[in-house]
């Protein structure tokens, strides 16, 4: 395959890794936990309902959460710091490892603070420690 745009061949490797690390990173720890989908076919539970539905999105939630985003952040921190290690005295490049630690950085703020947030308004509301366990 010729890939004729530079943007486009600058990025194919680094997602073509990133998407086959996650893949097989994903498949271990779902191999682990008993998938995402708590029912059908294969199963203890044959038939799904509405709130397996909402396991399935909890799940998910977690799985991001938990799972993916700390490991796609050590990575991405990593490469950062590579890139400010090998600028070779570039202050363009060097800004850029900065930026992209940075970024990471204040990105896991977003995802864990918010979850924070959500966390205590729901505890304070419902009266529930535990009110993100969902119970079939």
């Amino acid at each position: 395959m010729i890939i004729k745009n530079d943007n486009v061949r600058k990025l194919f490797l680094p997602v073509t890794f990133l998407s086959v690390s996650i893949m097989i990173f994903a498949n271990n720890v779902l191999a682990k936990t008993g998938g995402l989908v708590p029912c059908g076919p294969g199963t203890d539970d044959p038939v799904c309902d509405v709130c397996d539905f909402f396991v399935m999105v909890k799940k998910i939630i977690d799985f991001m959460m938990i799972d993916i985003a700390p490991a796609l952040a050590l990575l991405l921190i990593v490469s950062g710091a590579v890139v400010m290690m090998t600028s070779g005295g570039s202050q363009q490049n060097y800004d850029k490892g900065k930026d992209i630690i940075f970024k990471t950085i204040i990105g896991l703020l977003i995802i864990f603070g918010s979850w924070f947030i959500i966390n205590i308004v729901m505890s304070i509301s419902t009266g529930a420690d535990t009110w993100y366990t969902i119970k079939c």
